[in-house]
């Protein structure tokens, strides 16, 4: 099981054991949807002043965010130093030529394992932004409950 669903059933008190594969695989992708939506609101924040200068729709933002999603994660974790283009491609296990080709926007579309990995990366370096969605997420939980 993913270290971050552990960290959701503690969260709720929820018995993971208690879970059948199916409802631990529902779950997994529900926070992995979850996790990216919060990750585009931090970028279209960081975009903010783009989108108004360039008088964006909330739906170009919504394509711009998305088509880009992977691209902005791997510029986020080169910037904070910790690795370079060859430490992702080697933590990933992508060959570095791909990593590049999504760094410079000619590949929008790679596999699901590659984003999967590079969004474990990226929570390993900004580990401040994902205690954040964490908290946001399980806040979002208890108000829906």
């Amino acid at each position: 099981m993913m270290p971050a669903i552990q960290e959701f059933c503690d969260i709720f008190c929820l018995d993971s054991q208690g879970l059948s594969r199916k409802e631990k695989l529902i779950l997994e992708a529900d926070l992995f949807v979850q996790v990216c939506r919060e990750l585009i609101e931090i970028f279209r924040q960081y975009f903010q002043n783009y989108f108004i200068l360039m008088n964006f729709s909330v739906e170009m933002e919504n394509a711009m965010l998305e088509e880009n999603f992977l691209q902005l994660l791997i510029k986020d974790i080169l910037i904070s130093g910790e690795y370079t283009v060859a430490g992702i491609a080697h933590y990933t296990n992508i060959h570095e030529d791909i990593v590049h080709e999504v760094l410079i926007g000619r590949n929008n579309c790679p596999s699901a394992a590659f984003l999967r990995r590079t969004i474990e990366l990226h929570q390993s370096v900004r580990r401040d932004i994902y205690q954040q969605i964490r908290k946001k997420i399980a806040d979002n939980y208890l108000s829906a409950a």
